[in-house]
């Protein structure tokens, strides 16, 4: 029995490019491009190197737990990080990383609970996972989180980003006039 190997594509590879540049980033393209895979790998790497506490939103809380925490980000840890022991709290829907605390926290923004529940973290990087379902004013009461300062080992900080990922949206979508115009 052979072991898969996770190769990016190189339209990851471009991805993963951007990311080290910018502090926003907007990942677009059809259904099953690898955008949500190579997010997921970026938000497990941050959270390895700098701890912190991250968060992954979608509109719908049953969406991001269903397609994100219950199938990508765990096909993403077994693809490439085999081995790696981690803590998974179906109930709250997080995963820990023992080594240093991490936290990521999957999160939809349809529940005002949940939503009140983020105003109380602060966070080192978003992910707005399918973007294009989420309305702007919920979009900025996220942002308003974008604030924990995280250094790794040698006293690098990390910088605080928002990232982004849809499938292509309308000329009058807010993703388009902000990222695309």
């Amino acid at each position: 029995m052979s072991e898969r190997v996770y190769r990016p594509t190189q339209a990851q590879l471009e991805l993963r490019k951007l990311i080290r540049d910018k502090t926003r980033v907007l990942a677009y393209g059809g259904s099953r491009s690898g955008k949500t895979f190579e997010l997921c790998r970026t938000i497990a790497v941050l959270a390895f190197r700098y701890g912190g506490r991250y968060a992954i939103f979608r509109r719908f809380y049953n969406a991001v737990r269903s397609s994100v925490f219950s199938d990508t980000f765990p096909k993403m840890m077994e693809l490439c990080f085999p081995g790696y022991v981690y803590d998974v709290n179906k109930s709250t829907s997080e995963v820990y990383f023992p080594h240093n605390g991490a936290e990521i926290d999957f999160v939809g923004l349809d529940d005002d609970k949940r939503v009140e529940k983020i105003l109380g973290r602060e966070f080192a990087t978003i992910y707005f996972n399918e973007c294009s379902e989420i309305s702007f004013s919920s979009i900025e009461i996220a942002t308003t989180r974008l604030a924990q300062r995280r250094f790794d080992a040698n006293g690098k900080h990390l910088r605080n980003q928002l990232l982004f990922d849809c499938n292509p949206p309308g000329k009058n979508h807010w993703s388009y006039r902000l990222f695309v115009e």
